[in-house]
């Protein structure tokens, strides 16, 4: 998962020179009215950014539309204000606003936050689905704090998630061809956001490295011998404990972490996995503990 997340303070005055949008017009507008002003503050904050976060945020966007097949245009990564406008108007084209977050009748609070979201489509390497989030959080200009509050863009960040449509063969897999990126493309389009599951992962080539020993580990712990050596923390009745949330059969990992050549950072059916392995990637011990998740409810 990639990000640059930038906070700027703005003076009253700069905030008045610049589009605005607010929690009533993001509820109430025509959805793409609310993607074109959600943008076009990205391209007023994005040159406001270091040197860094600039080219990162740049290249992240410019990734967004180069890695997706639905895309009529694919201009290249550039810092001047048309060039960056070239990149958001085409990420305009291939997003839409998704999940929606105004669900309450009365809300109370300034808009902070808006989601522009890809459909699924096929990955670079073959059996992987992914769709790019791009994240964009707002800070409010005004004293006034409520739905009507004036907001202007202050963050960005580009979150990418991924599937994979089968267990992958191997940890680390070539290039799709363009027949087989077509062929996957036509899997991964009907998927569900909502109800098929999809983790996050540094990159595509770590997400199949992290599938593959996510579906390994668990294939291994239904066998006896184990492979390799177990250890589950946190339970009174020790590697039980574990193994009867652990069921056999194909699995989406929740969560890749890094995922390099000896350690292996991922999170299976509520369990953070680290796995170890030598340097033929064979998996030599797996220690299991359970994940802890603190949720704050998004007030609206």
């Amino acid at each position: 998962m990639r990000w640059v997340i930038v906070l700027l303070l703005f003076s009253s005055a700069s905030a008045v020179a610049a589009p605005t949008i607010t929690k009533d017009d993001a509820r109430h507008a025509p959805p793409e009215w609310v993607i074109g002003r959600v943008l076009r503050q990205a391209a007023d904050l994005i040159p406001k950014l270091s040197e860094k976060d600039r080219a990162r945020a740049l290249g992240d966007l410019a990734d967004v539309v180069e890695s997706n097949p639905d895309a009529v245009d694919r201009p290249p990564p550039a810092s001047d204000t048309q060039g960056i406008r070239r990149t958001l108007d085409a990420v305009q084209k291939l997003v839409t606003i998704w999940p929606d977050p105004f669900n309450s009748p009365r809300p109370r609070h300034p808009l902070r936050e808006i989601e522009l979201q890809t459909r699924p489509h096929a990955g670079r390497v073959p059996g992987l689905c992914f769709y790019d989030v791009v994240v964009m959080g707002f800070t409010p200009v005004e004293a006034d704090i409520g739905p009507a509050t004036r907001v202007q863009a202050s963050e960005i960040h580009v979150q990418r998630w991924y599937h994979v449509l089968s267990p992958p063969a191997a940890p680390q897999v070539p290039f799709s061809s363009s027949e087989q990126r077509a062929r996957d493309d036509a899997s991964c389009k009907p998927l569900d956001e909502e109800k098929d599951h999809f983790f996050g992962a540094p990159d595509e080539q770590q997400a199949i490295r992290g599938a593959w020993i996510a579906n390994t580990v668990n294939a291994g712990l239904h066998e006896s011998p184990m492979p390799f050596t177990f250890e589950c923390r946190g339970y009174g009745s020790g590697d039980a404990g574990c193994l009867k949330w652990l069921k056999p059969g194909f699995l989406q990992p929740q969560d890749v972490g890094a995922c390099g050549t000896e350690i292996c950072s991922v999170q299976i059916e509520g369990f953070d996995f680290e796995i170890t392995t030598d340097a033929q990637v064979k998996i030599r011990k797996a220690t299991a503990s359970a994940t802890v998740v603190i949720a704050d409810a998004m007030e609206d």
